[in-house]
């Protein structure tokens, strides 16, 4: 968006901070991340109310230490503006987002309604846990569709809760499908805000490629705790993380990792001995988006491995270290490890990722991490995974285990 010292601009509902070592903090913003420097607590909290660029500019500008500091508070001024994390909350008609990365731009929305078997089965089970009357509460809206079929199932009132520019057409959306009466979008993100009553059911689809990095347990069970009745219905159920040990082809050790072959090849054309690359490699994981295609492609050396099954009904807490077993199926070599999912969304409906059952139109990638060491394995040996989450500790490991 195009700024000047008299905009009005204000932090984004979706915006979070993360404070890290030293004096750098994270600020996520929908599924984005970016790291500020000191400059960037100053300038959200300067925001937090409607607030002209000019004045804050000038405050803060106070603060500086010279004519660079001066410089570098005012550019992150304007990339916040320009990356939406802080917004004129005057605007009663925000476009969309250019970069298809965001859940306020197009593309994530493309690639949902386009998945088809996602959209049909949680269509499915609204219908059959939504009940006459009910009250119905949606993390995440988005588009606003199954908010709508909420209401189109009988639902007497629905609070559709968006943190994005998207729920502007999702408004729209529900006027056009005479909805408008008993749909209510809420702005900002679940855990920020408040429900006027207390529901029958809560409706969430943040599952991520991880399924687990959008939140989907911390939010969950916030909205449990705040949102619903006594014994209210959710949908998913239960969500079930499950893990892949695979073979990875060269070419994808070769973009991720220093490889001895690469590292020779540098030397020999660059005159420069890189060989201290090679070790650092083999002490660090590392992770990649694989689609469902791709991973269909790449040999399973187990089937695949339950890690945690979640009643999110009863989430409790949300970090959690387990150690899981699995028989190897072929001879080879574990070079990396993909993360899928199985949903309940109700009784008969389960949504999965199994790559086992590949459907073009998924509009799930998967995260995967890779060995910074690929672990050979036979046909029989026990392989013994350790997955980690908000706890400390590597996230994975990988190991053979031969009685």
């Amino acid at each position: 968006m195009a700024v000047a010292p008299t905009t009005l601009l204000q932090v984004a509902p979706d915006v979070t901070v993360t404070f890290g070592s030293g004096v750098d903090v994270s600020i996520a913003f929908g599924i984005d991340r970016v790291t500020a420097g000191p400059h960037g607590v100053a300038i959200l909290e300067a925001f937090r109310a409607p607030t002209p660029m000019g004045e804050v500019l000038k405050r803060l500008g106070e603060r500086t230490t010279g004519m660079q500091d001066w410089i570098e508070l005012s550019a992150m001024v304007a990339t916040f503006a320009r990356l939406g994390i802080l917004r004129d909350p005057a605007s009663a008609d925000r476009t969309l987002h250019a970069e298809g990365g965001r859940f306020d731009s197009a593309r994530p929305h493309v690639l949902m309604l386009g998945d088809h078997a996602r959209t049909e089965r949680y269509l499915a089970a609204i219908r059959q846990v939504v009940q006459p009357g009910d009250i119905v509460v949606e993390i995440g809206t988005g588009t606003g569709v199954l908010s709508v079929a909420a209401a189109q199932a009988g639902a007497a009132r629905v609070y559709a809760i968006e943190a994005t520019a998207i729920g502007d057409l999702a408004r729209r959306v529900f006027a056009r499908n005479g909805v408008a009466d008993r749909v209510t979008l809420i702005e900002g993100l679940s855990s920020r805000v408040t429900l006027p009553e207390r529901c029958d059911v809560l409706v969430a689809e943040i599952i991520g490629r991880d399924p687990l990095e959008e939140g989907v347990l911390e939010f969950t069970r916030d909205a449990v705790a705040r949102f619903l009745k006594p014994g209210g219905r959710l949908i998913p159920s239960h969500l079930e993380l499950l893990a892949l040990p695979v073979v990875l082809p060269d070419d994808v050790y070769a973009g991720w990792t220093f490889t001895p072959d690469a590292v020779a090849d540098w030397q020999r054309r660059y005159g420069v001995d890189f060989s201290p690359l090679i070790e650092g490699s083999r002490r660090s994981l590392w992770k990649t988006s694989v689609s469902p295609r791709r991973l269909h492609q790449f040999e399973a050396l187990t089937p695949l491995i339950s890690v945690v099954r979640r009643d999110l009904s009863e989430i409790g807490e949300v970090g959690f270290s387990r150690t899981v077993t699995a028989t190897v199926g072929a001879d080879g070599t574990v070079g990396g490890v993909a993360l899928c999912f199985a949903a309940t969304l109700a009784p008969g409906i389960v949504l999965d990722t199994d790559p086992a059952h590949y459907r073009d139109g998924n509009s799930w990638d998967h995260l995967m991490w890779g060995l910074p060491v690929p672990v050979a394995v036979r046909t029989g040996d026990t392989l013994e995974l350790t997955m980690r989450h908000r706890v400390d500790g590597l996230p994975l490991e990988v190991a053979v285990v031969r009685r």
